[in-house]
């Protein structure tokens, strides 16, 4: 029996839409079909005492990640980030706290929920490893777009996807969620996908401050 389309497909169409590298859409939305879907419809924090007052409710976690593909944008435009690598960061807004309330969903957050959306991409690369990005042929240098010469595979884009969900959260990084890396990868991590977690973690840094919610919601007479 054919598993039917994740919810979240749909709720985040319009994220998904901005996508730009030909294949990619269609890769995040296997990886949705792979992924629990609850956070269709829970908050963003599960005891109230984090995120924005509006994300306590059951369309928390909606606003969460899209005010942090909004952030991701914001942080491209502003680095001049090539396409490729704000595409990477999209999807890595869009699954990063897919599974933030563990599998089976629980009722807390689980601090180990970067590991389980890292397994379900790493789990995936099998399917499509050897495919390439079509127009995306050789490497990027993140910021100027420049070629570098090297060739691009689809597995080592969602390789980099894999990684921005697995460190998003900087430096409160469980222990466990390193070691994971370590076991996954013979190498060290390329200074592309250093720097490409490291935004990933300031669009959910900032997407997720009370602070700038209350910034942004303060009217003209009150400043």
């Amino acid at each position: 029996m054919t598993k039917k389309e994740s919810k979240l497909i749909e709720i985040f169409k319009n994220e998904i839409a901005k996508i730009q590298t030909p294949g990619l859409q269609e890769h995040l939305k296997n990886i949705l079909n792979l992924c629990p879907d609850y956070i269709s419809a829970c908050p963003s924090s599960s005891t109230g005492k984090y995120h924005p007052a509006d994300e306590i409710n059951s369309q928390g976690m909606t606003y969460h990640v899209k005010r942090c593909c909004i952030f991701a944008e914001e942080i491209g435009r502003m680095d001049d980030l090539s396409p490729l690598s704000i595409d990477i960061l999209l999807m890595g807004c869009i699954l990063h706290d897919v599974c933030k309330s563990g599998i089976p969903r629980g009722k807390y957050t689980v601090k180990e929920h970067p590991i389980y959306v890292y397994k379900i991409i790493q789990d995936y690369l099998p399917k499509v490893s050897g495919e390439m990005i079509s127009n995306f042929l050789t490497t990027m240098d993140i910021k100027t777009g420049i070629e570098t010469g090297n060739k691009v595979t689809l597995v080592s884009v969602l390789n980099s996807v894999a990684n921005v969900c697995l460190f998003h959260e900087g430096r409160w990084t469980i222990p466990e969620s390193k070691d994971t890396w370590k076991v996954t990868n013979k190498s060290a991590m390329s200074k592309e996908d250093i720097q490409l977690c490291k935004y990933m973690h300031m669009a959910d840094f900032f997407a997720s401050r009370r602070t700038v919610y209350e910034v942004m919601q303060t009217n003209e007479h009150s400043i």
